[in-house]
């Protein structure tokens, strides 16, 4: 019988994982969703999670609701209750890059200086550097909040908004990914009649573009190019629906679009594998997962150079890049994509190779997880 030791097993890191998950239900607390269920990154890491969850609808997110500062408080608590018991090594944090919300997230931060965790900012969004620019007390904050932290970027794109911020050393990249909403089946958009068919899908908000493409539709009509247009999403504004239906009244357009409203699960993937063109003239994004989830459907896209747009698709490749409240351009884009079929399907099939090759879930869990051991493991 041997009288040697079996050498001790390392324990996994301890995380505490904060960030925003749904409800309600926008891109970054997907992606967010996705991060705390993989089962990559819980091999990796003993996590214990921590919902920020201060709005309850996409159109509270920007409102002040007494509701909210119940909710933080209750997080602290939360955060104060994990750090004493829990005693992560690592904080995950998808810090806001911005306004109000940024300076909420500074109690969060704070603490975890007091507790001396190893901080790990994701973000999901950008505008620090013009923030920082915009008042010099602002940016000695944001230079406290970063002092000592790692950083996740979206892409390289944005390293610009961190700039003298966090080192090279201190900063990674992680494309997002998801798992592939259309299951490996691409319908023969080919053997389909009936006008050709046009998607817009996010939430609600004017920064996504939606009035831009109402204004390129009507372009298109008259020019006398026959379409049909599906507009789904959740309203930002409480009149907005009202507004967009009196915009179609007004462009004669009201036979040829329909807005359905938030859509989920099959409905969504329906009008997916329903449409022929995807288009989304956001001003607003950085890395927008229903990009992807187009171009997973075998869509083609016509979109902005927004944010890291240009890591996702490409101008005459996956479809067109046009400029940002450029109705005409977005009108000229899609005239082309109508008229030509087989321009059409060549683009859709290879936004769907790029998806595939670059853009699934398991691409973001290896990254992250790479990400992550880099930027925590000690020197």
């Amino acid at each position: 019988m041997s009288d040697a030791v079996e050498p001790a097993v390392a324990e996994r890191p301890r995380m505490l994982f904060m960030a925003q998950l749904p409800p309600p239900l926008h891109g970054a607390a997907l992606i967010n969703q996705l991060a705390a269920q993989s089962r990559l990154l819980n091999d990796r890491f003993r996590i214990a999670v921590l919902p920020l969850r201060f709005a309850t609808a996409i159109a509270d997110i920007s409102r002040f609701r007494f509701a909210k500062l119940a909710a933080l408080f209750a997080a602290f608590l939360r955060m104060l209750t994990m750090l004493t018991v829990f005693r992560p090594r690592v904080l995950y944090l998808t810090l806001s890059p911005t306004g109000n919300a940024f300076l909420r997230d500074i109690l969060f931060v704070a603490t975890a200086r007091l507790f001396g965790v190893t901080r790990v900012y994701h973000l999901h969004g950008k505008g620090i550097a013009a923030a920082r620019r915009s008042a010099r007390w602002l940016d000695a904050l944001y230079r406290w909040v970063f002092s000592g932290a790692k950083v996740i970027l979206l892409s390289h794109r944005l390293r610009h908004d961190v700039e003298g911020l966090a080192d090279d050393a201190d900063i990674a990249v992680v494309n997002n990914g998801i798992p592939d909403p259309a299951g490996g089946m691409v319908p023969d958009r080919g053997a389909r009649g009936g006008p050709v068919r046009i998607l817009f899908l996010s939430n609600m908000m004017p920064d996504k573009g939606f009035s831009v493409l109402v204004e390129a539709l009507s372009i298109l009509r008259e020019r006398g190019v026959d379409f049909r247009a599906d507009f789904a999403g959740a309203w930002f504004e409480p009149q907005g629906a009202a507004t967009f239906a009196a915009d179609l009244h007004a462009r004669n357009l009201t036979d040829r679009v329909r807005h359905h409203g938030p859509v989920y699960g099959d409905e969504k993937a329906a009008l997916f594998r329903s449409s022929d063109v995807f288009a989304f003239p956001t001003c607003s994004d950085c890395f927008p997962g229903v990009l992807l989830e187009a171009m997973a459907f075998g869509l083609p896209v016509v979109t902005t150079d927004e944010g890291a747009i240009l890591d996702i698709a490409t101008d005459g490749v996956t479809g067109f890049i046009v400029p940002r409240r450029d109705a005409r351009s977005l009108a000229d884009r899609l005239e082309r994509l109508i008229l030509d079929p087989a321009l059409r399907h060549g683009m859709g099939a290879e936004g769907r190779r790029i998806f595939l090759d670059r853009f699934q879930l398991h691409h973001f869990e290896n990254a992250l997880c790479a990400a992550l051991d880099r930027l925590t493991t000690p020197a």
